[in-house]
């Protein structure tokens, strides 16, 4: 970590320096302060409708509870090389994320979120350059019941919309349709569209997903699904160019407890199977071991083994991909006692150097990764995440103060 390779008085100059680098900042998308250091407002016209929005999307903003920097060590020589420091509201939502790209104490990138008051995002504004014009912004709508229906890319922010996807849902007895239309090339024009069919009950189980990749009026791509009782898939087939005829299949099976025991994959859906994955289950119904085979062969490839604490959580998971019997691949999962996720560890090759290693708080914010890409020992890049504002949330509003 950067943190025990310096001095504690490197890091505090560094925090009170980022500090005031914050309280100077000015506001996103147009806001900033006056002579006097007082706030000025913002604005910006969201929902693309002609009228400007007023918000203060000011790092100092009192609606701010905390504040978070990443560092990033892009070269593994201990130092970090770029900050990138994130503001959140109460609801642990990004609403401005600032990029100090060679950590000279200039803000070089600057991105702003807007959120509606179910804490959907309904803007995204991406300043590259960190020169009060937005480079790129995105935007997004939803219907009364926060379903989304439409979302936009301006990729150079001159005003036209250079890639939009609408959505629509269509309630019928027993099913409803969600249909997905896009144009790609801002044209205006939809040219592909996706038709997703679901059966009408609170489990929102697909039934067809069809494609019209050139939305002449022709399906050319149909996938369906089959279910059981308890609503696990029995099913699926694929018919690649709608033709009537299933192209793939595969059929799921499930043992007494309603536990996956085998998933048997026809390629060309003539009723030869040609590759089975298998499940096994410990004495706690966990998912013990996963392996797929192919028909007429006996040895096992690709081998994934998974064990599990006294609370079940997940703590180890190997990989056999040579079928030798020994793990080339090791994951290692570390919780608290609170059973939330604290740490991730990838072995690659299962020789004793970590390949990468991730660290988390219990709002789930990465508070480590590193990464040793040749497999030498050595870190060649890392990410570090702070707290360094005293204004967090306390444990009885999120259950997290760090």
């Amino acid at each position: 970590m950067f943190v025990s390779r310096a001095s504690e008085v490197l890091r505090s100059a560094f925090l009170l320096c980022l500090i005031s680098l914050i309280t100077a900042c000015g506001g996103a998308g147009g806001g900033g302060t006056d002579t006097d250091g007082d706030k000025v407002a913002g604005s910006v016209d969201s929902d693309n409708d002609g009228v400007a929005d007023q918000f203060d999307a000011r790092p100092d903003d009192p609606s701010v509870s905390r504040v978070v920097v990443k560092l990033v060590d892009g070269d593994g020589d201990g130092e970090p090389d770029d900050s990138i420091t994130y503001f959140y509201n109460p609801f642990n939502d990004t609403v401005t994320a600032e990029t100090d790209a060679g950590r000279d104490g200039t803000v070089d990138r600057r991105t702003i979120y807007l959120y509606n008051g179910d804490q959907k995002v309904t803007y995204i504004e991406d300043d590259t350059d960190a020169d009060g014009n937005p480079d790129d912004i995105r935007r997004y709508a939803y219907d009364d019941q926060g379903r989304i229906t439409s979302e936009t890319s301006d990729y150079d922010a001159d005003g036209t919309d250079d890639y939009a996807v609408t959505y629509t849902y269509e309630q019928a007895e027993g099913y409803f349709l969600k249909t997905e239309s896009r144009d790609s090339d801002g044209s205006g024009v939809i040219d592909f569209v996706v038709e997703r069919e679901y059966r009408s009950d609170a489990m929102e189980i697909l039934l067809t997903e069809s494609y019209d990749y050139e939305n002449d009026g022709t399906l050319d791509s149909v996938t369906r699904y089959e279910y059981n009782g308890q609503n696990d898939v029995l099913r699926e087939e694929l018919d690649s160019d709608n033709d009537g005829v299933a192209d793939y299949a595969a059929d799921y099976l499930y043992d007494t407890e309603n536990r996956l025991t085998e998933i048997r994959q026809d390629y060309s859906a003539d009723g030869e199977v040609e590759y089975t994955t298998f499940h096994e289950y410990n004495d706690g119904g966990l998912l013990a071991l996963k392996w797929p085979q192919q028909t007429g062969e006996t040895s096992r490839t690709g081998v994934k083994e998974y064990s599990y604490d006294s609370a079940g959580n997940l703590t180890r998971e190997t990989e056999d991909s040579d079928g030798d019997g020994e793990a080339l691949k090791v994951t290692t999962y570390g919780y608290d006692a609170q059973n939330v996720l604290t740490r991730i560890t990838v072995d690659n090759d299962n020789d004793g150097n970590l390949s990468s290693v991730q660290e988390y708080n219990c709002w789930q914010d990465v508070e480590l990764e590193s990464y040793d890409y040749d497999d030498d020992g050595n870190t060649d890049y890392e990410v570090e995440i702070l707290e360094v504002d005293g204004s967090v949330l306390s444990d009885e509003e999120t259950g997290c103060s760090s």
